[in-house]
């Protein structure tokens, strides 16, 4: 049997990894070179965050989001979380108070900035008295300071009824341009629980779980046009345990397991009609041990054993009418060593020793 026809698939993981490595986490904001930020600037950003607790209190939804910087992904991604978050925050009968307004750092135009706000529920049975600590970059945007990105830093005596930080608990990381890397779950500062890794253009790289700042546990990869390459188990960046890689078309490419970025161990390699091509035990990403591979109509091609892709050991070879073409041992794909060649009728061709695919006929 020929050599099992290989697509481009694993060239497109290979890439989507080199593209993984290329762009790793820049969480830029933990780095920055402080600059000064002068009373005007304090003056202006100290009064947006007056604005935004103004709004809240007052329940003004559009004063609320026009607050915030329309290139942010908050706004850009998560507009509908924008006007849930701020649905929940109206819900209570509250009093804000602005505490303590901590200027962190400033680069070029961005302000990070820390806020403690003093948050009073009158009593409520759904809400608990506590002080929330944000953090707050803001962005110039037509000579003015809008909201770009906001996070949790603490809270204090936090109620378990309460419900408002759920929207407002995602973490961000950026690249060094300023589009968004990564949202999702920290810990000590690199991703760790499910999170989503962006393109720069914004697109989704991968969207799953994360260790310690790693790709690993489950989850999905797209490439460079939103198109799913990969579904499965991953560990340190690369698809390891069961998982489905898929072609261009959204038809499974591959199903089973994998280590390192490459098939091993059982699995089922599909034509881009949906019909199984090979199915079997795989090493180092090519089949090699026992297996079956089928012509695209469905009709077997081949059982037996394998190595390296090529049929190798003994096995069984058929024509696509499903009659046996070769019964016998194999060499790297072709009759080698005892067999039997078949025509098309069932008729014996030739029985006997064979040779890198030709018959040794015995000596008279």
């Amino acid at each position: 049997m020929k050599r099992l026809s290989r697509v481009s698939f694993l060239f497109i993981l290979m890439l989507i990894m080199v593209i993984m490595s290329m762009y790793r986490f820049n969480p830029v904001h933990a780095q920055m070179n402080i600059e000064e930020i002068s009373s005007s600037e304090q003056k202006a950003v100290k009064k947006v965050i007056e604005n935004l607790v103004e709004a809240i209190r007052t329940y003004d939804p559009d004063q609320y989001i026009a607050l915030f910087h329309k290139k942010s992904p908050i706004y850009v991604l998560h507009y509908s979380d924008l006007k849930e978050t701020f649905r929940i925050l109206s819900s209570y009968d509250l009093v804000y108070e602005i505490e303590n307004i901590r200027f962190i750092q400033k680069k070029d135009e961005d302000v990070t900035v820390e806020v403690d706000i003093i948050v009073k529920s009158h009593n409520s049975e759904e809400y608990t008295d506590r002080r929330n600590t944000f953090q707050y970059i803001l962005k110039s945007e037509e000579n003015q300071y809008k909201i770009y990105d906001m996070s949790v830093k603490s809270i204090e005596a936090l109620g378990q009824k309460d419900q408002s930080n759920t929207i407002l608990a995602k973490k961000r990381l950026y690249y060094a341009d300023g589009s968004l890397a990564y949202e999702g779950v920290m810990e000590n500062g690199k991703p760790h629980g499910r999170g989503i890794r962006y393109y720069k253009d914004g697109k989704i790289m991968y969207e799953g779980t994360f260790k310690d700042g790693k790709i690993s546990g489950t989850g999905i990869f797209y490439d460079a046009s939103g198109k799913k390459v990969y579904e499965g188990e991953v560990e340190n960046g690369r698809p390891s345990g069961h998982g489905n890689s898929y072609y261009p078309n959204g038809r499974i490419f591959y199903s089973g397991y994998w280590k390192d970025g490459v098939f091993d161990g059982r699995g089922k390699i599909y034509y881009e009609n949906g019909k199984v091509m090979y199915m079997g035990e795989f090493v180092e990403g090519r089949a090699t041990g026992q297996g079956k591979a089928y012509y695209d109509n469905g009709i077997i091609q081949y059982e037996g054993e394998m190595k390296d892709d090529y049929s190798h050991g003994k096995g069984i070879e058929y024509y696509k009418n499903g009659q046996i073409m070769y019964e016998g041992e194999f060499a790297n794909g072709v009759p080698h060593g005892e067999g039997t060649k078949y025509d098309e009728e069932g008729k014996i061709i030739f029985k006997g020793q064979w040779e890198k695919g030709e018959p040794v006929q015995p000596e008279k």
